[in-house]
């Protein structure tokens, strides 16, 4: 695939590898936060959620709402039932993500996905974590 070169290719190429997309991620690529709204205008990307982006055509898994959950709290892990489910070592669809966060973080108020918020010490926060 050719290298994009324009910032609509950059922003459509970004979506594409990290499938949910924050406007501060463009931040850090130099593309203004003005390209998701030309894109959504244009029907190029949909907004899934307050702050989030993805492709029109990427549909809907049920690893979707983890992906989320990571994308509004980038310090936390998911963990517990939701990890045992996304691994696929129960059978038990949790209808909340559950979140690990550090003792003193601060709670997030997310609005969709529902999340359950479990504090761990920072060394368990880091033990065996997997980025996927």
């Amino acid at each position: 695939m050719a290298t994009p070169t324009t910032h609509t290719d950059k922003v459509l190429d970004l979506v594409g590898k990290a499938s949910v997309l924050r406007p501060r991620d463009l931040d850090a690529h130099g593309i203004p936060r003005t390209y998701l709204s030309r894109l959504l205008a244009a029907g190029k990307l949909n907004r899934i959620g307050r702050g989030l982006y993805a492709l029109p055509d990427s549909g809907v898994s049920e690893h979707r709402p983890l992906a989320e959950a990571c994308t509004h709290v980038p310090k936390g892990v998911i963990c517990l039932l939701s990890v045992l489910r996304f691994h696929e070592l129960t059978t038990h669809a949790p209808s909340e993500v559950w979140l690990a966060i550090g003792e003193k973080d601060w709670r997030p108020h997310v609005d969709y996905p529902p999340l359950r918020i479990a504090r761990f010490s920072s060394a368990a926060l880091e033990y065996g974590i997997e980025k996927h």
